[in-house]
Parts: C-alpha cells; structure tokens; sequence
C-alpha cells in the first residue's frame, strides 16, 4: 500500500517530532523535539519509521490515522512533504473525539475537509514536491496555509476548536 511519508515538525509549540530514532515496522513511538515526549496514538493503520520519516504500511481500516497532542490549543505545525499525498490520505489538524480537520489533496487542488468528507475551503492548484514545507497556523476557528512560507489564505472552521492533536492519516 502507498502512503504518504511526512515529517511533520511544529512550530511554536513545546513539542514536535523529526523522527531521528531507528527504524520500525511497530509504531512511531513518542516525539523527539520539546520539554516533554509525547505518545503517538495510532488509531488506525500500521505506522512505522524509515529513513527518519514516518509511514504508513497497511491502513487496517479507514482511514488510517495517527496523531500526538501538542499540549496547546493554539499552535503552528509544519509537515516537511516525503511524497504528494492524494485521495484521503492527508495531514490532520483540531483532532479530538468527535472528529476532526484534514488536509488532503483533491486532483491538483489542496483543500481543508471536516471529517468525513465535508469540504470546508478549497486552498487552490498547488504541487507538493519533497521538501516542500505545508504549515497551518490554527488559532480557535481559524486557520492560515502556507506552503513554503508563503500564505496561501485564511479560512474559518466550524468546531472542534479546543482540540489539540495532530498527525497525519
């Protein structure tokens, strides 16, 4: 199964994740950059770690989700892209219990989806190439995209404001 390999590593957050340790087939383990290490949970899928990049082997249902908690409810996460992600596959921001928001790519379109399949904002034709950088700046129900430091706008989410994990799926 083909699945996206990102490095996602935060901003202005206490917390993130190069994935600098040995690789594994069995789990991403806890993040390596911040006052505390913080467990990645992995609610669907088979994670693992290569090259010090995370991947997703098998998805083992839909869809295959993996996040950790930044300990912040406003914060700036950046994914340093390993390949382009497309179809479902995706970065997760304002993950909690009762679902959550995703980045993914819509044929040459980034757009912002709520879980399931909602489309919140279509961001426009943008290539992802590795090393490009794709950050999202959340704050309460607003988020700013920017994709090498450059903004690519602003939008407005509906819920789920006070949830804290990110990841990737």
């Amino acid at each position: 199964s083909s699945a996206p390999e990102i490095v996602p590593v935060p901003r202005h957050v206490p917390v993130g994740d190069t994935f600098n340790r040995a690789n594994t087939a069995n789990g991403l383990g806890s993040t390596n950059v911040g006052v505390s290490a913080r467990a990645w949970q992995v609610f669907s899928g088979t994670w693992g770690i290569s090259g010090k990049q995370a991947y997703m082997s098998a998805p083992g249902g839909a869809p295959a989700l993996a996040v950790f908690d930044v300990g912040e409810k406003a914060y700036s996460i950046t994914w340093t892209i390993g390949v382009e992600v497309a179809g479902w596959n995706g970065y997760v921001i304002r993950h909690g219990d009762s679902g959550y928001y995703f980045f993914s790519m819509n044929g040459a379109n980034l757009t912002l989806y709520r879980t399931p399949t909602t489309v919140v904002h279509n961001f426009g034709a943008v290539s992802l190439d590795p090393g490009d950088l794709l950050r999202a700046d959340v704050d309460g129900l607003s988020v700013e995209v920017f994709l090498n430091d450059v903004s690519l706008g602003v939008t407005a989410m509906t819920m789920y404001d006070t949830y804290q994990n990110v990841g990737f799926r």
